[in-house]
């Protein structure tokens, strides 16, 4: 089967890494920032997972899709109660 998670990386940060069978490993990266973890996977091999971004400080929800990135975040109004737990140290995903 395949798998969807987080891998370290030589210079330190952790980014979203898929393995599409036992032998093969792509590194997926980040929306910019310097990690990213993915959270789920399903049978279509689209994964989500939480990424930080190029704004210091702040992560926001990522989807993967035919290894083309997208932010979440983007389709939140920006005072939506979820944009705004978005940003800050902690990762949380929107509600």
């Amino acid at each position: 089967g395949q798998i969807a998670g987080e891998c370290d990386t030589p210079g330190g940060p952790t980014n979203t890494t898929f393995w599409p069978n036992p032998t093969t490993v792509q590194n997926l990266g980040t929306l910019g920032g310097c990690n990213s973890t993915a959270t789920a996977l399903n049978d279509d091999a689209i994964a989500v997972s939480y990424s930080d971004t190029v704004s210091v400080g702040k992560t926001s929800a990522a989807i993967w899709k035919a290894q083309q990135i997208a932010d979440l975040n983007l389709l939140l109004q920006p005072s939506s109660p979820a944009q705004q737990n978005c940003v800050g140290p902690a990762r949380r995903t929107p509600e």
